[in-house]
């Protein structure tokens, strides 16, 4: 004999319709107010119009080289970034030497007196 598989019974339910509005009435709103059909969404392309006078502009032109774009962007990335860690290797410095100037305070007045004594022996000695 072989198992049977229980298969358990949730309590979960799903429910994704939606109540959408008729396309007759989509038509009828579209035609009689002159109301767009999507309304106000966001989703939209924005609609763009530039003067003949004014000529095209290098925002919207699709024959614009963006490359020449792309390597100004990537330059002020990289400047910024290099600016950043001057920064923390400035801040680092300080610290450390902070840390070697208090090391040194201390170990400095042990190391003058051993050579003042040091160098009054070697004087007598001569």
């Amino acid at each position: 004999m072989y198992k049977v598989p229980k298969f358990s019974r949730t309590k979960l339910n799903i429910y994704n319709a939606i109540e959408a509005e008729m396309l007759e009435s989509k038509i009828h709103r579209l035609i009689t107010g002159g109301e767009d059909v999507l309304g106000s969404d966001s989703r939209k392309a924005p609609i763009i119009y530039q003067e003949r006078s004014i000529g095209v502009q290098a925002g919207c032109n699709i024959r614009t080289d963006r490359f020449e774009i792309a390597i100004e962007a990537k330059d002020k990335m990289v400047r910024s970034s290099i600016a950043k860690r001057e920064e923390s290797e400035k801040k680092k410095a300080e610290e450390s030497s902070k840390k070697v100037g208090e090391n040194l305070g201390g170990a400095d007045t042990k190391s003058s007196q051993a050579t003042s004594s040091g160098s009054g022996e070697g004087n007598q000695a001569a």
